[in-house]
């Protein structure tokens, strides 16, 4: 469900989905 929240979250989201 990762691959959902960083299509529904904003781009610099996305930068801090992939460091967690």
């Amino acid at each position: 469900y990762q691959s959902l929240n960083l299509r529904h979250v904003p781009e610099h989201s996305i930068q801090i989905y992939e460091f967690r």
